[in-house]
C-alpha cells in the first residue's frame, strides 16, 4: 500500500477560509482564495479588527454547537410560525417592489465595527443632506440608500468612506484619524464594485449607480487632499457613471431611485445669456480656427478641431441650462459627459486649448461652492491649469479666473438670472453643508 503523501496543515489561515473549511495558502496581505473570489481577506485588516472577527466567529461556533446538542437531546413540540421582520417600505418609493431592496440580506456587510456605526450615524444625521439640494433626493440619501447598502457591502463601504471624508472637512484636527478610514472603505468599495460591473442586473444596478456617484464625490474631495492628483482626475470617473447608467437606465428610471436621474431632466437650455458671457463663450471658437495661436498645427487634424468645437458648443448649453437652483447639482455635471472621448483625451494630455475650455467650465463650480465636497475644487483646478499653460495662453483664462476668485454667482450667470432669485435655497444648502 503506497504511503500517504505528507501535507502541511494550514493553522494560521484567514477566517474566510476557515469558515468555508478550505485550505488557506496564508499569503499576505490577501490570500489566494480571497483574491480568487474577490472578497476582502482579513489578513489586510488592522489587528484590532481581525481580533474582533475571530471573537465573533468563536461565539457563532459556540452557539451552533449548543443548538446542535439541545436539538439532539430534546424533541421539541411543533412551534407556530413566528412573524418575520421585513424592512418597512418607504411610502413614496415603495422599496419592497424593487428586487435590490427586498428581503433580508443573505450575507451581512463585512467588518462593520463601532467606528463604522458612528460613521453611519454621521451619514444619517449630517452627510446625507449635503449630497443634494433637493428635499426628495435628500430623503433617498438619508433613508433609502442606507437600506439598500445593507444588501450590498460595496455600497456600504462607499457610504462610510464619504461620511469619513465629510468628518475630515468638519474636523480638520482629526483628519489624520478619519482619512485612513475613508481610504480603507473606499478601496474595499472599489474592489466590490469591480466584481459586479461585469454582471450588471436589476438586482445590483441601483447599488452600482449610487456607489459610482459617491466614488466621483470621493475623487472630488481626495483630489484636493492629494497633491499628486492630476487635472480633472474625476472626469473619467464621471463618464464611467454615465456608462453604467446607460446600461441600467430602464431599471433605475422605473425604480425607487428614479429621482436621482430625473434631476438631469429638470431644466432645458435657454437661448438667453447675458452679453458678457455670450461674448466670452463665442470667442472660444477662435481656438478652433485661429492659426496664429501657438500649437495651431494640431488643428490640421479634423478630429481634434471638431472635438474642441463640440466641447465649446456643449459648454454654452451648460451655461444656458443651469438656471434653476433645484436642478443645478445634476445639470452642472452634464458637460463632462457630453464632451467627446477625443476631447477628454486632449484634456488628459494637457493640451492648452483643452485646458482653456475646461477652465471656462470650472467657472460654473462657483455655483456649488457651498457644498463641502466641491468647496475649493474650482480654485484647485485653476492653479493646476495655470502651471501647465505658457504665458501666451494666460489671457485666455482671465475671465474664468476672475469668476473663480470672486465667487460671484451673478457675474457668472448674468445679473438678474433665476439663479439669483434662489438665494434662500442656496443659503439653506450652505447651512446643511457646514
Amino acid at each position: 500500500m503506497a504511503p500517504r503523501r505528507s501535507h502541511k496543515k494550514s493553522r494560521a489561515g484567514c477566517l474566510k477560509c476557515k469558515k468555508r473549511r478550505i485550505k488557506c495558502d496564508e499569503t499576505h496581505p490577501n490570500c489566494g482564495n480571497c483574491v480568487k473570489h474577490a472578497i476582502v481577506c482579513d489578513f489586510s485588516l488592522p489587528p484590532e479588527e481581525r481580533a474582533e472577527l475571530e471573537l465573533q466567529q468563536q461565539q457563532q461556533q459556540q452557539q451552533q454547537s449548543s443548538s446542535s446538542r439541545a436539538a439532539a437531546s430534546n424533541s421539541p413540540a411543533p412551534q407556530p410560525p413566528q412573524p418575520q421582520l421585513q424592512p418597512h417600505p418607504h411610502p413614496q418609493h415603495q422599496l419592497a417592489r424593487c428586487p435590490s431592496f427586498h428581503g433580508v440580506p443573505t450575507t451581512p456587510p463585512d467588518n462593520i465595527n463601532i467606528v463604522d456605526l458612528s460613521l453611519m450615524h454621521h451619514w444619517a444625521t449630517s452627510t446625507a443632506d449635503t449630497i443634494s439640494n433637493r428635499p426628495n433626493v435628500q430623503v433617498l440619501w438619508r433613508v433609502d440608500i442606507p437600506t439598500l447598502a445593507v444588501h450590498h457591502p460595496f455600497l456600504m463601504h462607499t457610504v462610510l468612506a464619504i461620511s469619513a471624508l465629510h468628518l475630515c472637512t468638519k474636523e480638520p484636527a482629526r483628519s489624520g484619524h478619519y482619512l485612513p478610514i475613508a481610504t480603507r472603505h473606499h478601496d474595499r468599495a472599489v474592489r466590490g464594485m469591480a466584481a459586479c460591473l461585469a454582471h450588471i442586473s436589476r438586482d445590483n444596478c441601483d447599488a452600482l449607480v449610487v456607489s459610482s456617484c459617491l466614488v466621483v464625490i470621493y475623487s472630488f474631495v481626495s483630489s484636493r487632499i492629494d497633491e499628486s492628483a492630476t487635472i480633472a482626475s474625476w472626469v473619467p470617473l464621471l463618464r464611467g457613471v454615465h456608462s453604467i447608467l446607460k446600461q441600467a437606465w430602464a431599471w433605475v428610471a422605473g425604480g425607487p431611485l428614479s429621482p436621482l436621474i430625473t434631476q438631469y431632466e429638470l431644466s432645458s437650455p435657454s437661448d438667453a445669456l447675458d452679453a458678457e458671457t455670450e461674448g466670452v463663450l463665442s470667442s472660444l471658437y477662435r481656438l478652433c480656427t485661429d492659426r496664429t495661436l501657438p500649437g495651431s498645427e494640431e488643428l490640421s487634424d479634423t478630429s481634434t478641431s471638431t472635438a474642441y468645437f463640440s466641447a465649446i458648443a456643449e459648454l454654452r448649453k451648460s451655461f444656458a441650462t443651469i438656471m434653476q437652483w433645484e436642478s443645478i447639482n445634476g445639470n452642472i455635471f452634464v458637460w463632462p459627459i457630453t464632451a467627446t472621448d477625443k476631447f477628454v483625451e486632449l484634456l488628459v494630455e494637457r493640451r492648452p486649448r483643452a485646458l482653456v475650455i475646461f477652465m471656462h467650465y470650472c467657472a460654473l463650480f462657483t455655483l456649488i461652492e457651498e457644498f463641502w465636497w466641491c468647496k475649493g475644487s474650482a480654485m484647485l483646478e485653476l492653479r493646476r491649469c495655470e502651471m501647465c499653460l505658457s504665458q501666451d495662453w494666460l489671457p485666455w483664462i482671465e475671465w474664468p479666473k476672475t469668476r473663480i476668485l470672486e465667487r460671484d454667482v451673478e457675474k457668472v450667470m448674468g445679473k438678474g438670472s433665476p439663479i439669483g432669485a434662489g438665494a434662500p435655497g442656496r443659503q439653506e444648502g450652505k447651512e446643511k453643508s457646514q
